[in-house]
């Protein structure tokens, strides 16, 4: 029996290695999918956070000037619209 030619084993670890490839690429595309869509929410959810905090600043600023203008109590219903 002879050992295959050069080529012959060439051309079949090309093919090993385009098969080995393939099946990571099938394997790993859902999951990238995946990663995709959880790295989308977490960037709706800090955006919704980050708009929720200046929402808050804005209320706690105008509480500050309305306090330090005397009419604090009439300020607060007015900051908590803007609060939530």
């Amino acid at each position: 029996m002879s050992a295959p030619s050069l080529q012959r084993r060439i051309r079949d670890g090309t093919l090993l290695m385009l098969a080995l490839v393939v099946l990571l690429g099938i394997y790993t595309l859902p999951r990238l999918f995946r990663l995709g869509g959880a790295i989308r929410e977490t960037l709706y959810k800090n955006y919704v956070s980050i708009e929720a905090a200046q929402h808050m600043h804005a209320a706690l600023t105008t509480l500050q000037v309305a306090e330090h203008d005397g009419r604090g109590k009439i300020a607060v219903p007015e900051a908590r619209q803007t609060f939530f």
